[in-house]
Protein backbone atom coordinates (compact mmCIF):
# COMPACT_ATOMS: atom_id res chain seq x y z
CA UNK A 1 0.00 0.00 0.00
CA UNK A 2 2.93 2.43 0.76
CA UNK A 3 4.78 1.82 -2.17
CA UNK A 4 1.20 2.23 -4.36
CA UNK A 5 1.42 5.84 -2.81
CA UNK A 6 4.69 6.19 -3.51
CA UNK A 7 4.14 5.56 -7.24
CA UNK A 8 1.03 7.84 -7.08
CA UNK A 9 3.21 10.62 -5.29
CA UNK A 10 5.83 10.60 -7.95
CA UNK A 11 3.23 10.13 -10.80
CA UNK A 12 1.53 13.31 -9.29
CA UNK A 13 5.00 15.31 -8.90
CA UNK A 14 5.67 14.67 -12.62
CA UNK A 15 2.35 15.51 -13.83
CA UNK A 16 2.70 18.78 -11.99
CA UNK A 17 6.24 19.49 -13.29
CA UNK A 18 5.57 18.97 -16.92
CA UNK A 19 2.26 21.73 -16.19
CA UNK A 20 4.17 24.14 -14.78
CA UNK A 21 7.07 23.96 -17.79
CA UNK A 22 4.13 24.22 -20.03
CA UNK A 23 2.41 26.94 -18.54
CA UNK A 24 5.49 28.82 -18.29
CA UNK A 25 6.86 28.66 -21.68
CA UNK A 26 3.16 29.17 -22.70
CA UNK A 27 3.40 33.04 -20.58
CA UNK A 28 0.40 31.46 -18.32
CA UNK A 29 1.01 31.03 -14.58
CA UNK A 30 1.46 27.92 -13.51
CA UNK A 31 -1.60 25.82 -12.30
CA UNK A 32 -3.23 27.17 -8.56
CA UNK A 33 -1.24 30.97 -8.90
CA UNK A 34 -3.25 33.86 -9.46
CA UNK A 35 -2.80 35.37 -12.98
CA UNK A 36 -3.23 38.82 -11.33
CA UNK A 37 -0.61 38.18 -8.63
CA UNK A 38 1.91 37.09 -11.37
CA UNK A 39 4.08 40.19 -12.58
CA UNK A 40 5.04 39.43 -16.80
CA UNK A 41 7.83 41.55 -17.72
CA UNK A 42 7.78 42.15 -21.94
CA UNK A 43 10.58 43.32 -23.50
CA UNK A 44 9.93 45.18 -26.97
CA UNK A 45 11.90 43.60 -29.44
CA UNK A 46 15.10 46.78 -30.08
CA UNK A 47 14.14 48.52 -33.87
CA UNK A 48 16.80 48.16 -36.41
CA UNK A 49 18.47 51.45 -37.34
CA UNK A 50 17.57 52.97 -40.31
CA UNK A 51 21.13 53.90 -42.23
CA UNK A 52 21.43 56.35 -44.97
CA UNK A 53 23.19 55.30 -48.18
CA UNK A 54 25.81 58.06 -48.66
CA UNK A 55 26.58 59.00 -51.95
CA UNK A 56 29.70 60.32 -53.28
CA UNK A 57 29.87 62.87 -56.39
CA UNK A 58 32.27 62.84 -58.68
CA UNK A 59 34.49 65.73 -58.59
CA UNK A 60 33.48 68.82 -60.72
CA UNK A 61 35.45 68.97 -64.10
CA UNK A 62 37.20 71.83 -65.24
CA UNK A 63 36.13 72.28 -69.22
CA UNK A 64 39.74 74.06 -70.72
CA UNK A 65 39.24 76.76 -72.51
CA UNK A 66 38.97 76.65 -75.86
CA UNK A 67 42.59 76.91 -77.42
CA UNK A 68 42.00 79.80 -79.72
CA UNK A 69 43.84 79.34 -83.46
CA UNK A 70 45.47 82.39 -84.66
CA UNK A 71 43.98 83.99 -87.74
CA UNK A 72 47.62 85.75 -88.62
CA UNK A 73 50.98 85.36 -88.52
CA UNK A 74 51.99 86.38 -84.94
CA UNK A 75 55.44 88.46 -85.73
CA UNK A 76 55.32 91.98 -84.90
CA UNK A 77 54.56 93.12 -88.13
CA UNK A 78 51.64 90.86 -89.59
CA UNK A 79 50.06 91.99 -85.58
CA UNK A 80 51.21 95.48 -86.15
CA UNK A 81 49.69 96.00 -90.21
CA UNK A 82 46.64 94.48 -88.71
CA UNK A 83 46.55 97.05 -85.89
CA UNK A 84 47.03 99.64 -88.07
CA UNK A 85 44.03 98.86 -90.27
CA UNK A 86 41.61 98.81 -87.71
CA UNK A 87 42.77 101.52 -86.10
CA UNK A 88 42.32 103.39 -89.37
CA UNK A 89 39.14 101.78 -89.72
CA UNK A 90 37.49 102.97 -86.49
CA UNK A 91 38.90 106.71 -86.99
CA UNK A 92 37.37 106.45 -90.27
CA UNK A 93 33.88 105.38 -88.80
CA UNK A 94 34.57 108.66 -87.07
CA UNK A 95 34.94 110.74 -90.17
CA UNK A 96 32.58 109.08 -92.46
CA UNK A 97 29.71 110.98 -91.33
CA UNK A 98 31.61 114.65 -91.95
CA UNK A 99 29.70 116.43 -94.48
CA UNK A 100 31.49 117.94 -97.53
CA UNK A 101 31.69 121.40 -97.52
CA UNK A 102 29.02 123.47 -99.33
CA UNK A 103 30.26 124.57 -102.62
CA UNK A 104 29.59 128.26 -102.51
CA UNK A 105 32.43 128.86 -99.99
CA UNK A 106 34.46 130.47 -100.20
CA UNK A 107 33.37 131.85 -103.11
CA UNK A 108 32.54 135.64 -104.00
CA UNK A 109 28.98 135.58 -103.56
CA UNK A 110 29.36 133.58 -100.17
CA UNK A 111 31.62 136.25 -98.92
CA UNK A 112 29.39 139.00 -100.20
CA UNK A 113 25.94 137.36 -99.02
CA UNK A 114 26.76 134.82 -95.91
CA UNK A 115 24.00 135.46 -94.64
CA UNK A 116 22.42 133.42 -97.36
CA UNK A 117 24.42 130.19 -96.31
CA UNK A 118 23.91 129.67 -92.84
CA UNK A 119 24.77 125.85 -92.86
CA UNK A 120 28.59 126.58 -93.67
CA UNK A 121 29.33 127.67 -90.03
CA UNK A 122 27.20 124.24 -89.31
CA UNK A 123 29.25 122.66 -91.70
CA UNK A 124 32.41 124.00 -89.84
CA UNK A 125 31.33 123.43 -86.67
CA UNK A 126 30.50 119.72 -87.10
CA UNK A 127 34.43 119.29 -88.19
CA UNK A 128 35.66 121.11 -85.18
CA UNK A 129 34.07 118.97 -82.73
CA UNK A 130 34.69 115.41 -85.04
CA UNK A 131 38.09 116.15 -85.49
CA UNK A 132 38.75 116.73 -81.45
CA UNK A 133 36.53 113.75 -80.74
CA UNK A 134 39.00 112.06 -83.04
CA UNK A 135 42.67 113.49 -81.31
CA UNK A 136 41.52 112.60 -78.40
CA UNK A 137 40.60 109.40 -78.71
CA UNK A 138 43.18 108.05 -80.77
CA UNK A 139 45.77 106.09 -78.46
CA UNK A 140 42.29 104.41 -76.77
CA UNK A 141 41.42 103.04 -80.28
CA UNK A 142 44.88 102.32 -81.26
CA UNK A 143 45.39 100.26 -78.16
CA UNK A 144 41.65 98.90 -78.88
CA UNK A 145 42.81 97.93 -82.54
CA UNK A 146 46.06 96.36 -81.20
CA UNK A 147 44.83 94.09 -78.53
CA UNK A 148 42.06 92.86 -81.57
CA UNK A 149 45.27 92.28 -83.74
CA UNK A 150 46.69 90.25 -80.57
CA UNK A 151 43.72 87.98 -80.37
CA UNK A 152 44.15 87.41 -84.34
CA UNK A 153 47.65 85.81 -83.82
CA UNK A 154 46.65 84.13 -80.74
CA UNK A 155 49.23 86.05 -78.77
CA UNK A 156 48.71 85.95 -75.22
CA UNK A 157 50.60 85.68 -71.56
CA UNK A 158 53.78 87.73 -70.78
CA UNK A 159 54.23 88.47 -74.44
CA UNK A 160 51.12 89.58 -74.94
CA UNK A 161 51.71 92.17 -72.16
CA UNK A 162 55.05 92.73 -73.42
CA UNK A 163 54.28 93.55 -77.52
CA UNK A 164 51.18 95.55 -76.44
CA UNK A 165 53.15 98.00 -74.32
CA UNK A 166 55.86 98.11 -77.06
CA UNK A 167 53.26 98.95 -79.46
CA UNK A 168 51.33 101.76 -77.46
CA UNK A 169 55.29 103.41 -76.60
CA UNK A 170 55.88 103.21 -80.57
CA UNK A 171 52.57 104.90 -81.77
CA UNK A 172 53.32 107.54 -78.99
CA UNK A 173 56.59 108.56 -80.67
CA UNK A 174 54.37 109.52 -83.75
CA UNK A 175 51.66 111.58 -81.85
CA UNK A 176 53.63 114.67 -83.39
CA UNK A 177 52.85 114.40 -87.18
CA UNK A 178 48.73 113.28 -86.14
CA UNK A 179 48.68 115.98 -83.59
CA UNK A 180 50.42 118.68 -86.46
CA UNK A 181 48.00 117.29 -89.32
CA UNK A 182 44.85 117.71 -86.75
CA UNK A 183 46.37 121.27 -85.39
CA UNK A 184 45.88 122.22 -89.51
CA UNK A 185 42.08 120.76 -89.62
CA UNK A 186 41.22 122.74 -86.43
CA UNK A 187 43.00 125.56 -87.33
CA UNK A 188 41.19 125.79 -91.05
CA UNK A 189 37.44 125.36 -88.92
CA UNK A 190 38.31 127.95 -86.94
CA UNK A 191 39.02 130.39 -89.22
CA UNK A 192 35.97 129.58 -91.42
CA UNK A 193 33.52 129.86 -88.37
CA UNK A 194 35.28 133.00 -87.50
CA UNK A 195 35.16 134.95 -90.51
CA UNK A 196 31.61 133.19 -91.42
CA UNK A 197 30.94 135.52 -88.40
CA UNK A 198 33.00 138.89 -89.55
CA UNK A 199 31.31 138.10 -92.52
CA UNK A 200 27.55 138.10 -91.64
CA UNK A 201 28.87 141.25 -89.25
CA UNK A 202 30.33 143.04 -92.08
CA UNK A 203 27.25 142.43 -94.70
CA UNK A 204 26.51 144.74 -96.59
CA UNK A 205 30.00 146.20 -96.93
CA UNK A 206 30.98 144.20 -99.91
CA UNK A 207 30.34 144.29 -103.72
CA UNK A 208 30.31 141.17 -106.06
CA UNK A 209 30.90 141.28 -109.13
CA UNK A 210 29.67 137.45 -111.07
CA UNK A 211 31.48 138.61 -113.80
CA UNK A 212 34.35 138.58 -111.93
CA UNK A 213 35.51 142.16 -114.15
CA UNK A 214 36.21 144.18 -111.15
CA UNK A 215 37.01 143.35 -107.65
CA UNK A 216 39.56 140.53 -106.43
CA UNK A 217 41.34 138.77 -109.13
CA UNK A 218 42.41 135.66 -107.21
CA UNK A 219 40.81 132.47 -106.43
CA UNK A 220 39.38 133.55 -103.28
CA UNK A 221 37.68 136.83 -103.01
CA UNK A 222 37.10 136.82 -106.79
CA UNK A 223 34.83 139.58 -107.95
CA UNK A 224 34.63 140.90 -104.32
CA UNK A 225 35.54 144.48 -102.79
CA UNK A 226 34.81 146.84 -100.05
CA UNK A 227 32.45 149.70 -100.32
CA UNK A 228 35.21 152.11 -99.34
CA UNK A 229 38.95 151.96 -98.04
CA UNK A 230 37.68 150.52 -94.34
CA UNK A 231 35.23 147.44 -95.59
CA UNK A 232 38.21 146.69 -98.22
CA UNK A 233 40.49 146.28 -94.91
CA UNK A 234 37.92 144.28 -93.41
CA UNK A 235 37.84 141.98 -96.59
CA UNK A 236 41.58 141.59 -97.09
CA UNK A 237 41.85 140.60 -93.28
CA UNK A 238 39.29 137.70 -94.07
CA UNK A 239 40.62 136.59 -97.32
CA UNK A 240 44.04 136.72 -95.56
CA UNK A 241 42.60 134.55 -92.54
CA UNK A 242 40.78 131.90 -94.82
CA UNK A 243 43.98 131.92 -97.36
CA UNK A 244 46.25 130.89 -94.66
CA UNK A 245 44.10 128.53 -93.30
CA UNK A 246 43.84 126.71 -96.38
CA UNK A 247 47.04 126.61 -97.26
CA UNK A 248 48.96 125.91 -94.80
CA UNK A 249 51.91 126.23 -95.55
CA UNK A 250 51.52 123.36 -98.83
CA UNK A 251 50.07 121.19 -96.42
CA UNK A 252 46.18 122.46 -96.66
CA UNK A 253 43.20 121.59 -98.64
CA UNK A 254 43.74 124.46 -101.05
CA UNK A 255 40.30 123.88 -102.20
CA UNK A 256 36.91 123.62 -99.98
CA UNK A 257 36.07 120.69 -102.47
CA UNK A 258 39.16 119.02 -101.40
CA UNK A 259 39.01 119.03 -97.36
CA UNK A 260 36.78 116.51 -96.68
CA UNK A 261 39.55 114.31 -98.67
CA UNK A 262 42.31 116.19 -97.03
CA UNK A 263 41.12 115.46 -93.77
CA UNK A 264 41.30 111.74 -94.41
CA UNK A 265 44.78 111.63 -96.53
CA UNK A 266 46.43 113.71 -93.66
CA UNK A 267 45.76 111.54 -91.30
CA UNK A 268 46.57 108.54 -93.44
CA UNK A 269 49.80 110.30 -93.78
CA UNK A 270 50.64 110.89 -90.56
CA UNK A 271 49.64 107.13 -89.25
CA UNK A 272 52.24 105.67 -91.96
CA UNK A 273 55.05 107.57 -91.00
Amino acid sequence: MAGLIGIVGIGAAAYFGVQFVSATSEGRPPAGEDPVDTVRTVVAPRPTPRTTPTTTSPPPTTTPPPVREPVIASTESAVRERARERFLTSTQNLLRDLPPIPAQWPGGAYISFPSDNPEVADVWQSYLATIRSVRAGDERRYATAYEAALDDAAVDGEVRVTRLNAALANFSSGAALRSAHYDRVEALATAAIQSHNALVEAEGLFIFDATGTSGGRGSLGRGVSGRDADSQLLLDQVLSLLSGALEAGGLGPREGSNVRSWVWDGLLGAVAN
